[in-house]
Order: C-alpha cells, then structure tokens, then sequence
C-alpha cells in the first residue's frame, strides 16, 4: 500500500543504450536508413537531397526549388496533389537547409503502395508552374515585409551576417530585391542538377515492415533514382568575425532586441560536449543563471536564453532577450556579471546535479519521441555521427566537474570576443 505521506525516493536518472539505425542500400545503391520504432502502423520517410543554399549560384534558388516542386507536375497540378495526399491521411512537406534539401511524408503503411508512385511522378517531373511561382514569391515578399518592421528580425540577420560575414554560406542574408531576380528557369536548372542527379540518402521511422522497404525498394531503388554524386562546395574558414557594439535603430521602438555572441565550432570539436554544459547553466534551461538573475529576480525581460548553432563547417554561440527599451544597458550587464561568475567561482555541486538531471532528462525525452527520432538522427548522421554520439555527451554531462566548467567559461567568455547586436533603441 502506497503511504502518501512519504515522500518517494529520488533517484538520479541513469544513461541508457541508444541504438542506432539499421541501414542497408537499395537496388540502385541509394543508402536506405531504419529506425525500427513504435507499434502502430505509420511511418515516416525522408528523401534528402544534396541541395541546400550552399550549391545556389543566387539567393532564393535553393528554398523557391524545394518548396515548390510540390506545385505540380506533367501528371497533375497543385492541387490534385494536395487532395490526393488528404485523401490518404498523409503529410507531405518540402524543407531546405545549407546543405541539403529534405521531402518527409508521413503517412499509414497501408497507403505507401499508392502514395510513393505518385511522389516518385512528382520528384521526377516537377514543371514548376509561372502562376505556382508567383503565388509563392508574394506569400514571400509579404511576410519578408512584415518581419522587416520587427526587431528581432533585423537583430538577428545583423547578428548572423556580423559573426559569418555577408558573403559566407552562413552569413547570406536575402534582401527584398534577390526576389525580383527569380524566375522559374533558375530553379529549373537548380531541379536539373541537384534533384534528377539523385538521392543522397533515405531515412525510414516507425513500424517498418519488410513489405515497407520493398514498397520503397519498388519505386525509388529503380534506375529512375540513383545515388547523388553531388559534392559540398569547398568552405572557407579563413575569415574575421565583428566584435563590440552594433545598434540598429528603430524609431518608436518600444522593446529592443538583444543578441551576443561568437563564432564557436561544430559537432566534431573536442569541447562540444563540455560545452553544452556551460551553456546550459548560463542560459540553456529555464532554471539556468540568466532566467534566475534578468528575468526571475530582475525582471528585466520575459525570457532570456543561451543556445549553440553547429553547423557542417562551423558554427555560433549566442545570448538573446528582448527587453524594454530603457533596461538593455543593465541587462547586458547582468549577462557578463553571470559570465564572469562562471569564470570566477566553482560552481556548487547542488546546482550542477540539478543541470545533469535536466540534460539527461531531455536525451530521455528525444529517444520518447516516435517518428521524431528522424529529426535527431539525420543532422547526426549528416556530420558523420550516429545515436552513439549521445552516448558520449551523457559521459561527458556525468563526468564534468566544477573546475573544467570554470575553466571553459574562462576559455571560450572573453568579453572582448563577443559581439553585441541590438536593433531597437536604447533608452
């Protein structure tokens, strides 16, 4: 009998064994990846393309071409498509990264016989209509409009652009204008070259059936498909990142936007791991020091948050808030008072069992997440990583200890490193 009056015992959440995906290749050598997970029968399937920005010879190209080969084909318009994926109960949607451009559909297993021959015809005859594409470009230059007058937008382009530089892969900005210089042709050569030329990889999630992957195998292991042999462009690291102060004003600014931050490093740096340890007792969680400092005991803004962006070749740390107009001087304050502490002081065993258990307990949750499980292991596999790499950063949570988290904070906070974006005013 459970006596309510005691409290239960707490203990301290444990690391687990993740395994990773089976992967075997198709009829045409496609790569095809299985995260065997779940019991009803739904899957979720990712195509991914080596078509990402970085391949782009003009800004746009890349996004425009992948959201709208689902605009119709020589077989069907727009919106037959759309109808017909309703009719199935299934999700089809288009995403575009620097690197690599993804197709995800989500659907019932006992659908794929008649859903995966129709977004074969769509992958391989897309007609990119003119009337498709003007539709699009105006949803686009409407919400560019209406970010624009937003500070955040503007703080966090400044930001990007400070820290990778204007003409980095990175750093690229589109402005209003690079609209004006699309036309269907271009993505009709970006389709040419980077979706005919073939498929990178598969990834399959859910209740993955042998039936399932000769479905798969059936429509896009054939000599239609083959394996992309597309290659990254070269990447320069050789460049400077800003530093110090950057204000971009806007009248009658009521709030302003906050950003600071550094370049930083990827996936594959020796301090990754130990890093998002520091970041999350600075700002990575809502119990962390800049919430309890600026917001709980200071109120100088509703959230404040800390957060590394890896990407293939580098990557970014940075501090954002929005704030009242009057308080971003205090407030930027506080943020190097908490760094500097972290630099100074050790911190107090309490404090850093309380981050353990939150940092274990967000592993535990993503490896909860059902067809999610894509998510995590796509940018993992894509750095050439796999679920083993989780493995590694809960070492790495267990083992830190207060005199290697003092020591990173005074490796990697140097104030002077930092750049400091605000877009607003400064009262």
């Amino acid at each position: 009998m459970l006596d309510r009056k005691i409290q239960p015992q707490i203990n301290p959440l444990q690391t687990f064994s993740k395994k990773s995906p089976e992967m075997s290749v198709l009829s045409n050598g496609v790569p095809i990846f299985k995260i065997n997970y779940g019991d009803e029968d739904i899957v979720r399937i990712d195509w991914i393309f080596t078509a990402g920005s970085a391949l782009q010879s003009q800004k746009l190209v890349a996004l425009f071409t992948n959201q709208l080969i689902k605009s119709g084909s020589k077989k069907m318009t727009s919106a037959e498509i759309a109808e017909t994926f309703d009719f199935y109960g299934a999700v089809l949607q288009f995403s575009c990264s620097y690197h690599y451009s993804y197709v995800t559909l989500y659907a019932l297993s006992k659908h794929l016989s008649e859903l995966l021959p129709l977004l074969s015809e769509i992958l391989q005859n897309a007609n990119f209509p003119e009337s498709e594409f003007k539709i699009y470009s105006d949803i686009r230059k409407k919400k560019y409009l209406v970010e624009s007058g937003k500070v955040q937008f503007l703080a966090q382009r400044k930001f990007i652009s400070s820290i990778y530089g204007k003409d980095n892969i990175y750093g690229r900005c589109s402005e209003l204008a690079d609209y004006e210089k699309l036309n269907t042709g271009l993505f009709v050569d970006f389709y040419k070259k980077h979706y005919l030329n073939g498929i990178c990889k598969i990834v399959v999630c859910g209740k993955i059936s042998d039936q399932t992957i000769r479905l798969i195998d059936d429509v896009f292991g054939s000599e239609n498909f083959k394996t992309s042999q597309t290659k990254q462009p070269e990447y320069d690291s050789d460049y400077s990142s800003e530093t110090g102060r950057i204000l971009i004003e806007k009248e009658n600014a009521v709030q302003s936007c906050v950003f600071i931050g550094k370049r930083l490093f990827n996936y594959h740096h020796p301090d990754y791991h130990k890093f998002a340890v520091l970041n999350a007792i600075l700002g990575g969680y809502f119990g962390s020091r800049l919430m309890s400092n600026i917001r709980e005991e200071k109120g100088y803004t509703y959230g404040i948050n800390s957060a590394t962006t890896h990407h293939l070749n580098d990557g970014h740390f940075f501090i954002t808030t929005q704030c009242g107009v009057g308080v971003v001087e205090p407030l930027i304050k506080e943020v190097y008072f908490e760094m500097e502490r972290l630099q100074n002081d050790l911190i107090q065993e309490d404090e850093l069992n309380m981050v353990r258990n939150f940092m274990i307990g967000e592993q535990l949750r993503i490896f909860d997440s059902g067809l999610n499980l894509s998510d995590h292991f796509i940018p993992l596999h894509l750095n050439e990583f796999d679920f083993s790499f989780y493995d590694k950063s809960s070492d790495a949570i267990q083992s830190i200890t207060p005199q290697e988290i003092r020591n990173l904070a005074q490796k990697y906070f140097d104030k002077d490193s930092f750049v400091e974006v605000i877009a607003g005013k400064i009262g």
